[in-house]
């Protein structure tokens, strides 16, 4: 069985070796020119963290030489996101452009929503490598064939997704790589659904508290995911290791961009300790949490994955 590897956000160049050491066999990061700011705002954002006085994005074609210089040095992939839901008509040609350029500097991972984007680039013969992103919803089989006629090699799952559906996506192409979401920001929505602004100026929807109501929540109770420096406290998928890896699922995403880098590192060290006992019980792998306190987020608890099973 392939071994499985690990995928963390990068949110400032200088962080790529602290998670190169820690274990991160790739990163994925923002790109967002001056010149697309220039042009376009960032109204219309090239990715869904519309974040820029945070240090989430790298911002000049000199730095992403850099980055792929330190990459090859540290012996990690690289990946960039442009997963925006969606671009203006104009912009296609621009971004096309845009990764032509990326192509030259040895850059040919992306991480992609836009159908429409997939087409373009396909229209023009621009053969990187499309890493489907979550925000992309690709919940069945058939979301799946879809996307595999506009030439993804890889399917980042979405979140609200159990592990059984998706090893049945997996049956029906298991040439693909397959990625899933296994620590922090385990958000409320899920992100093809999701029309919240990420930016500097307002607060994402789910960390607006609110209180969850109805016959799925006989107590009203207040909720709000918002970064915190516990351990899995927005989002852990550890204990279902066992099940992503039996299901084909190779890459496990450690989200965190902007997050304080000590907490992404520790993090990384956490989950390839956890990768290392393999097929473990849920004991041994609650063992190599810190201070052997669970946070009860799960990204996958069983509980969730057998309501939907009755659907």
């Amino acid at each position: 069985m392939a071994e499985m590897k690990i995928t963390a956000g990068l949110g400032a160049l200088e962080n790529l070796p602290r998670l190169a050491a820690a274990g991160a066999d790739e990163v994925f990061c923002g790109y967002v020119p001056i010149s697309w700011l220039e042009k376009y705002g960032n109204f219309t954002p090239l990715n869904r963290r519309e974040v820029l006085l945070q240090g989430l994005q790298i911002d000049s074609m000199g730095d992403l030489r850099l980055l792929r210089r330190m990459a090859d040095d540290w012996g990690v992939e690289v990946a960039l996101t442009f997963n925006s839901h969606y671009y203006l008509p104009e912009q296609y040609p621009a971004l096309c452009a845009l990764f032509e350029e990326l192509l030259q500097i040895g850059l040919r991972s992306w991480i992609l929503a836009d159908p429409c984007l997939m087409l373009h680039l396909k229209a023009r013969d621009i053969c990187g490598s499309i890493h489907l992103s979550g925000e992309a919803g690709c919940f069945s089989p058939e979301t799946l064939a879809f996307f595999r006629r506009l030439n993804i090699a890889r399917c980042i799952f979405p979140r609200k997704i159990t592990p059984e559906e998706m090893a049945a996506c997996i049956a029906t192409a298991p040439e693909l790589e397959y990625e899933a979401f296994v620590l922090n920001e385990n958000c409320h929505f899920s992100g093809a659904h999701c029309l919240s602004l990420h930016c500097d100026e307002l607060e994402p929807l789910c960390r607006v508290p609110y209180r969850c109501a109805g016959p799925d929540f006989p107590h009203a109770s207040a909720a709000s995911v918002r970064p915190t420096e516990d351990f899995g406290a927005s989002g852990c998928g550890l204990c279902a290791l066992p099940q992503l890896r039996r299901a084909g699922v190779r890459w496990l995403k450690v989200v965190g961009r902007g997050s304080h880098i000590e907490w992404i590192e520790r993090d990384v060290r956490v989950l390839r300790r956890a990768l290392s006992l393999g097929d473990a019980s849920l004991e041994a792998l609650r063992s190599v949490l810190p201070g052997g306190q669970c946070s009860g987020r799960c990204y996958y608890p069983t509980e969730f994955r057998q309501r939907r099973q009755n659907l």
